[in-house]
């Protein structure tokens, strides 16, 4: 979410078509379609950010606590914190 929108609006001066679209799987395609990530890398974003969501839906429906233990996870979390920090030291 915040991260995908910091990315956009701090691009959207020299990349318009980025400020198209509200939702953060659009957001990273287009992301990706301007250059400022690899399609690789917003393509695993999107795909963990689809599997937290439906996840979520899931807990929402039976009326459960959306909480997980980290080891559940996979490696999803590190994946996603090494993707943001090289992204964010670039600037």
């Amino acid at each position: 979410g915040f991260l995908v929108q910091y990315r956009v609006l701090a691009n959207a001066r020299n990349h318009s078509a980025l400020i198209l679209f509200s939702d953060n799987i659009r957001q990273l395609a287009a992301l990706a379609e301007a250059g400022i990530r690899k399609s690789e890398d917003s393509e695993l974003l999107a795909e963990v950010y689809r599997e937290y969501r439906s996840w979520l839906h899931r807990c929402a429906l039976v009326s459960k606590t959306p909480l997980i233990a980290v080891e559940e996870l996979g490696n999803s979390p590190q994946q996603v914190i090494e993707l943001w920090q090289c992204y964010l030291e670039k600037k």
